[in-house]
């Protein structure tokens, strides 16, 4: 999708939550849709390239924002800096390069048939695949947690 019109997507999740659409969200909301899976201080230097007053309390809470709203939510890969994915409807795994930091999705089938007890409400569920990703394998990267890429 285009960056402009999901920024304009994650904008109008802001006002339909009470919140004010500010310059500073909208260079987050649109630094949010041109990056794939990117860290807090990637939006941040992302956004300032929009509104050089961008601060990074602004990135936290406007991505909290969008995380009540339900369009966006952190990707946990263990190495302390979470990643930021903006609602992907698509069922879809993630694979964490623990060499160089790169995070791409891998699709799933939309019925995993997990073994769930009648009744349960499934709220959220994530996977990440941890290794290294086919150009670390051949150059022989050694797996380090990496913060961010």
């Amino acid at each position: 999708m285009d960056p402009d019109l999901r920024a304009a997507e994650l904008m109008e999740a802001i006002k339909r939550a009470g919140a004010r659409p500010t310059p500073q969200r909208r260079a987050v909301c649109l630094a949010l849709a041109r990056l794939d899976h990117p860290s807090a201080e990637a939006v941040w230097r992302e956004a300032r390239k929009v509104l050089p007053e961008v601060s990074l309390a602004t990135v936290y809470n406007t991505v909290a924002l969008l995380g009540k709203a339900g369009e966006a939510y952190t990707i946990e890969v263990g190495s302390g800096a979470g990643r930021y994915e903006v609602r992907n409807l698509r069922p879809h795994a993630h694979f964490y390069c623990r060499s160089c930091g790169r995070i791409w999705d891998l699709p799933l089938p939309p019925d995993l048939g997990l073994p769930l007890e009648v009744g349960t409400e499934v709220e959220s569920t994530t996977l990440v695949v941890k290794g290294k990703c086919p150009t670390c394998a051949r150059a022989g990267a050694r797996p380090e947690e990496v913060g961010e890429a």
